[in-house]
């Protein structure tokens, strides 16, 4: 072979392989199942709303900047899931969203709430209208409850198509099967005698009979029969509970917030920069129990 059909040679094969390199994506990204009940979640959680929950979307979902929008494309059908928060409080929820959807077209104000059975156990309720007769119109509604900040997250489906596409009650199946994924993906953290669910590097120290779990680097509570409580100033109060137990967080602002109650004979102080490490460290100290009693 000559020089120049050597050349040659190697420039096809180069064009050979960029064209096989660009076809790889698309090969990876092949067109989804006909049906939707058969594409697999995502690997990977992502955050649902700001504070803590998280969620997994199905593989290959378009996630906007804000985490706000995500979408679904198959061929030409689209499930658009939008996350919003709301301004529901998690008390009686299934009334809270019934109240709410006094406003909404017929086919939602119509349509039930029903509890939804998490595997994390968060509280949710669920309201599936009856099938969509046209695009973008709401095909399922899920509302978490969050434990920690009491806040309600709401995950709304819509499929943006044909209208014969959009009556698919699969997408529906496949709406459930993504709000069932809500969760709090606390950890287990032992401290001496005691456990806590606390957010992934959440730390423990002994100290005697002093016992402390740290969740950030300035957010902590201290627990044992030897912690100090303030007195002095005329303290707000914030319901809680702590070993099953309903008690009174005695809330002393200054510098930085602190908190502190006590059950029986174990006393517990609490102290964060703001309101939002607060709930957090109520939410924590709520889920303390005796390491005896941990599985």
């Amino acid at each position: 072979m000559t020089t120049g059909g050597a050349a040659r040679g190697y420039a096809c094969l180069v064009r050979v392989a960029c064209l096989v390199a660009l076809a790889l994506p698309a090969l990876a990204r092949a067109a989804p199942p006909a049906d939707p009940t058969l594409v697999p979640l995502a690997d990977d959680a992502i955050p649902l709303g700001s504070d803590y929950l998280t969620f997994r979307p199905l593989a290959h979902s378009v996630v906007d900047a804000t985490g706000g929008r995500i979408t679904f494309d198959a061929g030409a059908t689209r499930l658009v899931l939008l996350v919003e928060p709301t301004a529901l409080a998690g008390g009686d929820l299934a009334r809270a969203v019934t109240r709410a959807n006094a406003r909404e077209p017929a086919r939602v104000r119509d349509a039930r709430v029903e509890p939804l059975a998490l595997a994390s156990g968060l509280r949710a309720v669920a309201v599936a209208p009856r099938a969509p007769a046209r695009s973008n119109e709401l095909l399922y509604a899920a509302y978490v409850a969050n434990p920690v900040t009491g806040a309600v997250v709401r995950l709304a489906f819509y499929v943006e198509a044909d209208d014969d596409s959009a009556r698919d009650l699969s997408w529906r199946a496949t709406a459930e099967r993504i709000a069932r994924t809500a969760d709090l993906p606390f950890e287990t953290v032992a401290i001496a005698a005691w456990t806590v669910q606390a957010p992934a590097g959440t730390t423990a120290e002994h100290r005697g009979r002093i016992d402390v779990v740290r969740v950030t680097p300035d957010s902590a509570c201290a627990l044992g029969t030897d912690v100090r409580t303030r007195h002095g100033i005329e303290p707000a109060h914030v319901a809680g509970v702590v070993l099953g137990t309903a008690v009174d967080w005695e809330v002393w602002e200054h510098a930085t917030d602190t908190e502190t109650t006590a059950v029986g004979d174990l006393h517990l102080a609490c102290e964060g920069r703001d309101a939002r490490a607060m709930a957090l460290l109520r939410y924590v100290a709520s889920t303390l129990t005796p390491a005896s009693s941990t599985p």
